[in-house]
């Protein structure tokens, strides 16, 4: 929120519920936009336009999504945990990090976890144990399995004009997902959970009941069950909460959708600024990367127009 304030001190000003329907163009150069906001129309010219939206031919635009896909592992200790206190995302271990070799894996993080959270991601077996579950949420410490995906999606504007999305978990970042899960599951064991279960949805939690803790030979039966399962589309819940790479930055116009300063191939003096510049999808948790970006091309912007305000 600081940055808003110093963008205000600097002369910004700021629009809410408002969308960009339509970049204007005026001999090759980004001149302004058309947007709605609150169901009108408005108008706004500028020497340079920074957007995520633009309707540009580029085959790049669009392509290459990347989501992060994220499953959860919950245990449950006899001692209150209360998850959802104290800071978010305080830990995390690279044990899972490259399941392929090549820089691909899953990162397992400790978050803060609210029960909305708690809501969305315990799974639906029936009322009693969907009750028991959230009553017993200051005894739950949940793990998330955020697996940096190599195979993308993409993202279209559907004939409403509002963006479909086209994603679906690869075989190859399953196996990210299926290391973490198991990975998770035996962190949460070796840490003294007295039960365990991951987000899918026909596989049962697991009870500790001897002290061979991952060393017994039912809970590794229940740790092959859980990647045989593995993720299926409709019987595990996966969520998402960086999208990054649908117009990824690059040298070549063919392999890309803007320039390694922001700007678009296709146009002039329109930029694109946030993570969807990504060329792939980071290894970690992408805010300071996009931070990071977002201030470069703030400053590229500015060498090129030295009347810029930025």
């Amino acid at each position: 929120m600081t940055f808003l304030a110093d963008a205000k001190d600097h002369g910004a000003k700021f629009m809410q519920d408002s969308f960009v329907d339509r970049v204007l163009i005026e001999k090759g150069k980004a001149v302004g936009v058309i947007g709605t906001q609150n169901g009108r129309k408005f108008t706004i010219r500028a020497s340079k336009v920074v957007v995520s939206r633009s309707g540009l031919k580029n085959k790049n635009i669009g392509q290459h999504l990347h989501l992060h896909p994220v499953s959860y592992v919950f245990g449950e200790f006899d001692q209150r945990v209360d998850c959802y206190q104290g800071s978010i995302m305080t830990a995390l271990t690279t044990v899972a990090e490259n399941t392929d070799g090549n820089g691909y894996g899953s990162k397992i993080e400790v978050p803060s976890h609210h029960p909305g959270l708690n809501a969305v991601f315990v799974k639906w077996e029936n009322a009693a144990a969907y009750k028991g579950a959230m009553l017993n949420l200051n005894h739950i410490v949940p793990l998330i399995v955020l697996s940096r995906d190599r195979d993308g999606g993409s993202v279209v504007n559907g004939a409403d004009g509002l963006p479909r999305i086209n994603y679906t978990v690869s075989k190859h970042d399953t196996l990210s997902l299926e290391e973490g899960i198991a990975r998770s599951l035996s962190i949460l064991v070796a840490a003294g959970a007295k039960k365990v279960w991951t987000c899918q949805r026909f596989i049962p939690e697991f009870t500790v009941s001897s002290d061979l803790g991952v060393e017994d030979p039912e809970f590794k039966k229940y740790l092959k069950a859980v990647v045989r399962e593995s993720i299926k589309p409709g019987s595990a819940t996966i969520g998402s909460a960086h999208q990054m790479g649908s117009c990824r930055m690059g040298n070549n116009p063919k392999t890309s959708a803007v320039k390694p300063t922001g700007e678009t191939w296709e146009v002039k003096g329109l930029y694109v600024a946030d993570a969807s510049v990504f060329p792939t999808a980071s290894g970690v948790n992408p805010m300071l990367t996009t931070y990071s970006i977002a201030h470069s091309i703030a400053q590229f912007i500015k060498k090129a127009d030295n009347s810029s305000k930025l």
